[in-house]
């Protein structure tokens, strides 16, 4: 299954080292993110280390070797008409680039929110 993961995803994971965690090292499981992800992650680590009680080298680890498992997509490898719908229909602004990697690849977004579709991504755009 391929997916775009969703900073929360990732922020959750890396706070609970449960069950998402492990799913996110299922090879089974293809992750795809914008490279926002890592600007995400960056503006969040300290408050992911706190939470979850861990240090920020701990966190950092874990994220370096998810790195490997990553399809990590550049904005400049995403055409401009794609990130203008993506724009359209996402509900906000720092989502834009999950939506626009999503509909470059026409997979879904894995997001804590919800599941965005890829049905549910069409849709919007034809509507």
């Amino acid at each position: 299954m391929q997916l775009v993961l969703d900073a929360n995803i990732l922020f959750k994971a890396l706070i609970g080292r449960g069950k998402v965690l492990r799913i996110l090292f299922l090879d089974k499981v293809n992750l795809v993110a914008p490279e926002f992800l890592f600007e995400e992650f960056e503006n969040n680590k300290s408050e992911i280390a706190d939470k979850g009680k861990v240090s920020i080298l701990e966190v950092e680890e874990v994220l370096n070797l998810l790195k490997e498992r990553l399809q990590i997509i550049a904005s400049e490898d995403i055409s401009s008409l794609i990130k203008l719908k993506a724009k359209e229909i996402s509900p906000h602004q720092k989502d834009e680039a999950y939506f626009a990697v999503a509909l470059a690849f026409s997979i879904a977004i894995w997001s804590e929110v919800k599941v965005y579709n890829t049905e549910e991504i069409t849709g919007a755009i034809e509507s």
